[in-house]
């Protein structure tokens, strides 16, 4: 029995709906009981079913049980991946001449005939099948490249703060992008430092900027890098460092930090962020 559209994901089903009719059945059959996990009862349709399409195909004479008993053996050894829906699909599509081999019996349903058809089919289905991932991979790029709603971002800038935080109390480190975290926090009013605050934080940024600066001096880069890397620092000593994007990254993320140490000893603070958090 083939798998209800209805009881696929609704991302899956927008995805298979994509394809030909043709080729949603196989991938469908793909998603049905495979015959490594048949019962007793699973092996008597599928018995049912290769005597059917020997019928179909226009034998002269059935095969007898002791045949057929074999057939559904050597089938139930030698192609487990498959499930009945696909087993109909194989015939359906050998006999429609997609695969491209002859399906000519010679009044004989043999293991050569059943594995040259079944064969055809699972190369034909890597083809299909590799469409289908290709089609789910474009979906996810699309889902993730996706613009998040005012409440989607809300949550996420939420979740990373939380995070941050919480990195910050077992390692007293912040990552890179503290500074995102910090322009979060300053815009729920959280942070708000005074000019005394303000000025040690400029500070100590100019000086870490410029020992991140001198350090890249002694590595392995270009001279044209070099030179800019002297005409920052240069800048920074002199008059443009609240202008320097790397001074204003070190700012925030030494402000962040210095948030985190307040917060994690000023019950009022602790008492703001909870209200903002919802803890």
């Amino acid at each position: 029995m083939m798998t209800s559209k209805t009881q696929l994901p609704k991302q899956t089903l927008l995805i298979i709906q994509k394809l030909n009719s043709q080729e949603q059945k196989i991938v469908l059959g793909s998603l049905e009981k495979k015959i490594e996990e048949f019962t007793n009862e699973d092996f008597k349709s599928l018995h049912k079913l290769l005597l059917k399409w020997g019928k179909f195909i226009g034998l002269k004479e059935a095969p007898d049980d002791e045949q057929m008993f074999m057939l559904v053996v050597f089938v139930k050894d030698n192609f487990t991946k498959m499930s009945l829906a696909e087993i109909t699909n194989a015939f359906n599509l050998a006999i429609a001449g997609t695969l491209n081999i002859n399906v000519e019996h010679y009044n004989s349903f043999s293991p050569i005939y059943i594995s040259k058809i079944f064969n055809a089919y699972l190369e034909h289905k890597k083809e299909v099948m590799y469409k289908m991932h290709k089609l789910e991979e474009e979906e996810a790029q699309k889902e993730r490249e996706k613009p998040l709603t005012e409440e989607e971002l809300e949550q996420k800038n939420k979740e990373n703060a939380i995070m941050v935080f919480k990195q910050y109390q077992a390692e007293k480190t912040v990552p890179d992008y503290g500074y995102v975290i910090y322009d979060y926090l300053i815009g729920k009013k959280l942070i708000n430092f005074n000019k005394e605050e303000k000025t040690e934080i400029l500070a100590e940024a100019k000086r870490r900027a410029i020992e991140d600066g001198e350090r890249h001096l002694k590595s392995n880069v270009t001279a044209e890098i070099k030179h800019k890397i002297r005409e920052s620092i240069m800048n920074i000593n002199q008059h443009d460092s609240k202008r320097s994007e790397i001074v204003i990254k070190y700012c925030k993320n030494i402000g962040l930090k210095k948030y985190f140490d307040s917060l994690m000893t000023d019950p009022v603070k602790q008492t703001e962020a909870m209200k903002v958090f919802s803890l």
